[in-house]
This record gives C-alpha cells, structure tokens and sequence, in this order.
C-alpha cells in the first residue's frame, strides 16, 4: 500500500494512510511508515568570545563552552555597543525569550550635535 493508492489489498475499501488494519474486511495492512520528524535547522554558529566564562570564572575552551561548568560562552552579538559620535550611541543585548540577540541597530552622527 502506498499514500497515492490508498485502498486494502483484500477487499478494495478506502484506508487512510498510517492504518494497520482495514475496517472494512479488518485485513492486516502491515506496518505503518515510521513518520520523520522534521529536523530543525541549526542556528548558524556565531564565533565565541574566548577568555573567562560569564557565569563561574573558568576558561572557556575551543568548542565554545567552559570548561569548569559547561556554560556556552557569549556571542559577540549577545551584547554590543555602537557609538559613531560623542553625543550618540547605542547598546543591543541578548533578552531571555530568544537564544541569540535578533534586535538590529542603525545609527548615523553628523560631524558636529548641531
């Protein structure tokens, strides 16, 4: 049985695919097909800040994550400054619903305050 002919072998009754048993005649269908799961996409791998871990203090490791309690370390994009002139700037950070920072800043500074 496939899902473009979806009908019993036994005694040509309609089946909705996934059935095992025919509810017309009760023939055996075999074996539903496994459904897949969908798989998610990874988020694209930001660089990582080496150095100290934000949480305990250890050292963070090559892969990103450290080494003492396991914590990921901070993304350059977790938390970043902007600052084109003296009298404008902006910060972004990372906020608690979302795994990575998806704010956006653009700024633009005149030679003088005016």
């Amino acid at each position: 049985m496939t899902d473009a002919d979806p009908t019993c072998p036994a005694c040509g009754g309609h089946v909705t695919p996934g059935e095992r048993f025919c509810e017309g005649c009760g023939a055996d269908l075999g074996e539903p097909a496994p459904e897949t799961p969908p798989v998610p996409e990874a988020p694209p791998r930001a660089e990582c800040s080496a150095g100290a871990c934000r949480s305990c203090g250890g050292e963070v490791a090559d892969d990103g994550y450290c080494t003492q309690c396991g914590t990921a370390a901070a993304r350059p994009r977790d938390h970043f400054t902007e600052q084109p002139a003296p009298w404008v700037a902006a910060v972004c950070d990372r906020g608690i619903r979302h795994h990575r920072n998806e704010d956006a800043v653009a700024l633009a500074a005149a030679t003088s305050p005016a």
